[in-house]
């Protein structure tokens, strides 16, 4: 199971719809899963990041938006991989003004420092992982 942060975002919402057509289980987080109008092939969980070790029940991988996660990221990350998380995939803030591609696979996302631009912080890694078969 992937699980998507920023899952009604432009990136996490294209991930979230590609990786339901091709019927691989995934886990979308947002903060109102009620109005998210996510496709029904996804399991939409209410996103609390005070309690991020629920939301990695049964995951394999996370595509963590840096923006969504905020400054909690690090916490965030940890979640995952005591869960068993075994890949992370990064898209800084800025990210979704570009095309989606491979991965760029990360054990240590962080958020960028403040006052980065989005210019900045769209050189950064891929958006999108490559679902595995």
């Amino acid at each position: 199971m992937i699980v998507v942060t920023g899952a009604t975002g432009n990136v996490g919402r294209a991930l979230v719809e590609r990786l339901a057509a091709a019927d691989r289980p995934v886990r979308a987080l947002t903060r109102d899963p009620q109005r998210a109008g996510l496709p029904a092939g996804a399991e939409v969980v209410r996103f609390e990041p005070d309690r991020p070790a629920a939301l990695f029940e049964g995951a394999t991988s996370l595509f963590l938006y840096v923006q969504a996660v905020g400054e909690q990221t690090p916490a965030f990350l940890a979640a995952a991989r005591a869960a068993g998380s075994g890949t992370s995939s990064c898209c800084p803030p800025g990210s979704s003004r570009r095309t989606p591609t491979s991965p760029t696979p990360s054990t240590s996302c962080t958020p960028p420092p403040s006052g980065r631009s989005s210019t900045a912080a769209s050189r950064g890694p891929s958006c999108a992982p490559t679902p595995s078969p």
